[in-house]
């Protein structure tokens, strides 16, 4: 939270904590001057309808790790140990159907468990550049890198594009002096500088598993990473719902998590709801949380009738119970009647996803009538 005040009278989380741990920490923030203060955390059922969305939307397909993997495979295949291996991980992201966080977590599983290759300073790919009245004046160094970037810059209506690399190679110096060069005309007024383009650089550790055997080995073991996260996200969720709808003196219980049982009175603290007055708080998990067994067969087509995508049955699966994706973006199916028309299925892969798979293994609509789904997922 980035607090740090004593006298703070209340805490108040209008949504489910998180987990436990930042639970713990978000209301030690409460009274550190030693007087009385107020924590207040309110549950909603629908609330954990949303969390789940939040966590399985960082989830990729097999399908979308696997073609990560087999074009990093590509990317090293002649490299070696210290070689730098640029990449936009931005278009990977939309290349393959996985949001940037998740690449950035996949990035760091192949970086700590699989030591592939470590993060390195990333760079811009564009400049660009307006001029102040003043850029004459406070450009007057006489250095041959002033020279070579005035030579190669080509300005437009209004803005000026630089090519940094070339600037470089005529100017015969590293590129990082060129960008000082910019950001130094930039910090005297002489111009206002806009970077662009993010490139990320990643440092060859070993050579890069290839094979077809290598990739799906990689894939699968990356993809049971992020199934077991979301699990585990979940779990994190239901340990503090558990905590505060429990029959038990919640301060105690928040101690026991921790393995400081002892420093709480085997009675209760004496000032928690279930101390005061010795009733657990009353919440159904599933409130406003309807899942139907069978799948409305009316809403499974029209959402295969809204893309042409076969491909991947997690796509389809995301479409239907409201997950956006770079793909879904991409495909503008965020903002169609089909998005979230299914939200009161399980995503469960017994379910939605597994439905979806038999359709794109038959690859047509209409090799699907009358469509019967797997027993675990039938249709009305």
């Amino acid at each position: 939270m980035g607090i740090d005040k004593p006298d703070i009278r209340n805490i108040v989380h209008f949504s489910i904590p998180k987990s436990l741990e930042g639970y713990s920490q978000e209301i030690g923030r409460a009274g550190r001057d030693g007087l009385e203060s107020i924590c207040l955390t309110y549950l909603c059922a629908e609330d954990l309808g949303i969390m789940e969305q939040w966590s399985r939307a960082d989830v990729p397909s097999i399908s979308s790790v696997s073609g990560l993997i087999g074009e990093l495979q590509g990317l090293h295949q002649h490299t070696q140990p210290g070689d730098i291996v640029e990449r936009s991980t931005s278009q990977e992201s939309a290349q393959w159907d996985i949001r940037v966080n998740a690449l950035g977590l996949l990035n760091a599983q192949l970086e700590l468990r699989w030591e592939l290759f470590r993060a390195t300073t990333p760079k811009y790919a564009k400049y660009q550049y307006t001029k102040s009245p003043d850029f004459e004046s406070n450009t007057r160094d006489g250095s041959q890198v002033t020279k070579v970037l005035k030579q190669v810059s080509k300005t437009a209506k209004e803005w000026t594009h630089i090519d940094v690399d070339l600037a470089a190679s005529h100017a015969r110096c590293d590129r990082t002096l060129v960008v000082s060069k910019l950001q130094e005309w930039h910090n005297n007024g002489a111009i206002e500088l806009q970077p662009s383009g993010v490139v990320n650089r990643f440092r060859v550790l070993k050579e890069f598993p290839q094979g077809k055997m290598e990739k799906e080995h990689l894939a699968s073991a990356l993809h049971e990473y992020f199934e077991t996260s979301e699990k585990d996200s979940m779990a994190r969720i239901y340990n503090v719902v558990d905590l505060i709808t429990a029959r038990v003196c919640l301060t105690r219980g928040l101690a026991r998590h921790f393995g400081d049982e002892k420093t709480v009175p085997t009675a209760g603290c004496g000032h928690c709801s279930f101390c005061i007055t010795r009733k657990p708080v009353s919440f159904d998990r599933e409130q406003n949380r309807s899942r139907v067994g069978r799948i409305d067969e009316k809403k499974f087509r029209a959402i295969l009738a809204a893309t042409m995508v076969r491909d991947d049955p997690r796509f389809l699966a995301r479409i239907a119970f409201g997950i956006s994706s770079p793909r879904i973006t991409k495909e503008k199916l965020g903002k169609h009647d089909v998005f979230g028309s299914m939200d009161d299925c399980d995503f469960e892969p017994h379910s939605l996803p597994g439905s979806f798979t038999y359709s794109v293994a038959k690859r047509t609509i209409d090799t699907i009538h009358p469509f019967r789904a797997p027993a675990a997922g039938t249709l009305e």
